[in-house]
């Protein structure tokens, strides 16, 4: 499963690399590094993180839940419904600081292609 999974994603390069064009937003302006830098900085004093993180975890929450209304036109796999706050930061940190350079788009994409994997698993 995890190699069709890889497949999948590697013969979706290009058309991610097409779509990038086509994404605003904070998606399509900031890469894996600017979510490192944002997510290295001091806390609040109640633990709060900086309001650029918030507007990236919101970004990428908006992208995830305009991918579930597209993908239910074909399937009913979804997954936002059992994501939250804390998963989608684990995981695109865990990916942003494997690759620092990749797009916040290239990121949240494949997480979502990820999350549907893992629903399918359900």
């Amino acid at each position: 499963m995890k190699r069709m999974l890889v497949a999948a994603v590697m013969l979706s390069l290009p058309l991610l690399a097409a779509a990038e064009d086509a994404v605003v937003g904070l998606g399509a302006n900031q890469n894996c590094g600017d979510w490192t830098k944002e997510r290295s900085l001091p806390r609040g004093p109640n633990g709060n993180s900086g309001f650029k993180e918030l507007l990236m975890v919101s970004w990428i929450q908006g992208y995830a839940s305009g991918m579930n209304i597209a993908y239910s036109n074909f399937d009913s796999k979804r997954m936002v419904d059992f994501v939250g706050f804390n998963a989608i930061v684990s995981w695109v940190d865990t990916y942003c600081k494997a690759n620092p350079f990749e797009s916040l788009f290239i990121a949240s994409t494949l997480m979502v292609e990820e999350l549907r994997t893992r629903q399918g698993k359900r």
